[in-house]
């Protein structure tokens, strides 16, 4: 009887314990960005420069995607009928995910270090030293174009796509409006934004980014601690 009882325990809790149902042999250089196609089988995976898009079902990386090993960052879009890759050369494409053909492109800026689709995705931001907001769907093309001096490694739309938050290395994130090109600096002025171990061999994108809630109404940052007064 007890023998009976430990075997339906020992089912039970394999029927409910969480269990691994693909593996996936990746490239040896860090993890820089992991991420699941929405609505779909893929999986995308950059370590280092090497893109990797996988279906996760059988383990393997579609072939389309093996010789590409200059890639500074890539994305999803929302609908996850497009992926956008921003390359180490500086151009951005946009691609069909299960084929590769480029369906679009434009040259952003050299050293690109990360891209951000927007939440509707008509726009694609791309940063660097410098940040761009790119409209893929009307022209012209570039809408903004804005200096932040310091490398950015995160970049974070508002739900609506008004407004645009940039993390940069010099612990500060940013606020810029989207929707009014014409405005070269910030909403307002920069706000303090240190997340721990930023190190750039590290850093998985979007590690600590900046958050918006309460319906756009506030942005959630990280600050250092410090010593209570």
């Amino acid at each position: 009887v007890r023998q009976a009882a430990n075997r339906l325990r020992s089912k039970i809790f394999l029927d409910q314990a969480i269990r691994p149902t693909a593996l996936f042999k990746l490239p040896s250089d860090k993890l820089h960005r992991l991420s699941f196609r929405p609505q779909g089988h893929l999986l995308l995976t950059l370590n280092g420069s090497q893109l990797r898009i996988w279906d996760w079902r059988d383990g393997r990386p579609l072939s389309w995607c093996l010789p590409r090993e200059d890639v500074a960052d890539a994305g999803w879009s929302p609908d996850g009928r497009r992926l956008a890759l921003a390359t180490n050369a500086g151009s951005v494409q946009l691609l069909n995910p299960w084929t590769g053909v480029v369906t679009d492109q434009f040259s952003a800026m050299s050293q690109p270090n990360v891209l951000q689709w927007s939440p509707d995705g008509s726009r694609i931001a791309v940063a660097g030293t410098r940040v761009q907001v790119w409209n893929v769907g009307d022209k012209p093309p570039r809408e903004s174009d804005w200096n932040v001096s310091e490398h950015v490694y995160a970049l974070t739309f508002s739900r609506s796509g008004a407004n645009l938050a940039v993390a940069s290395r010099d612990d500060l994130v940013r606020l810029f409006a989207v929707d009014d090109g014409t405005r070269s600096a910030p909403l307002f002025a920069a706000m303090e934004h240190s997340p721990v171990d930023l190190g750039s061999d590290t850093l998985l994108a979007d590690a600590c980014a900046p958050v918006f809630f309460d319906h756009d109404r506030k942005l959630a940052t990280i600050q250092k601690s410090r010593p209570p007064l």
